[in-house]
C-alpha cells in the first residue's frame, strides 16, 4: 500500500460526508495478461471532485514530505492555465477548505 492511500481515504470520506462527489483516479499502466492496460495519463491527480457549488477540480494527495513528479507539475500548470482548480493536499481538513473555496 502506498503511503498516500490512508490519507486519500480520509480525504474522500471527509469530502463525501460534506456532500461533495469524489472519484478516485488511477494513472499510469498496469500489467495484464497479454500486455499492459493504460489508465489515466501519468501526472493525473488522485481525485476528481465535483463540489456542491458546481465546480469540478482535482486533488493530488501527498504525504507531508511527498514531492510531485514532473508530469504532476505539468498537469497542475495546465489546469491553472484553463482555470480549473488543482490542489495538492495531505490532510482532509485542508482538502475540504480548498474544495469549499472553489468558485
Amino acid at each position: 500500500m502506498k503511503p498516500e492511500t490512508p490519507i486519500s481515504k480520509q480525504i474522500r470520506e471527509c469530502l463525501r460526508s460534506c456532500g461533495h462527489r469524489v472519484q478516485r483516479v488511477q494513472s499510469g499502466r498496469v500489467r495484464v495478461r497479454g500486455g499492459y492496460m493504460h489508465l489515466a495519463d501519468e501526472g493525473t491527480p488522485d481525485l476528481v471532485v465535483m463540489s456542491r457549488g458546481g465546480v469540478m477540480g482535482w486533488i493530488e494527495v501527498k504525504t507531508t514530505d511527498g514531492t510531485r513528479s514532473p508530469e504532476q507539475v505539468r498537469f497542475a500548470a495546465d489546469m491553472k492555465r484553463l482555470g480549473i482548480p488543482c490542489e495538492v493536499v495531505s490532510d482532509p481538513v485542508v482538502a475540504l477548505r480548498a474544495v469549499e473555496g472553489w468558485r
